[in-house]
């Protein structure tokens, strides 16, 4: 992971159950994406995105 990167972990310590990314839109405001993993990349789902942390909707 980078510093613009979060792993969200579950019961599972071996797996994270989420990864919260950061990311700037156009004009440069801070947005997080929600991403349910997946070990399989190709199913990782984009949950949403988030104006700040702490509003993550359940998984």
């Amino acid at each position: 992971m980078d510093a613009d990167a979060w792993l969200v972990l579950g019961n599972s310590r071996t797996f994270p159950k989420a990864i919260i990314r950061r990311i700037r839109d156009r004009k440069g405001v801070e947005r997080f994406q929600l991403y349910k993993w997946d070990l399989n990349p190709k199913r990782c789902l984009l949950m949403g995105g988030l104006p700040r942390v702490g509003l993550t909707p359940d998984l």
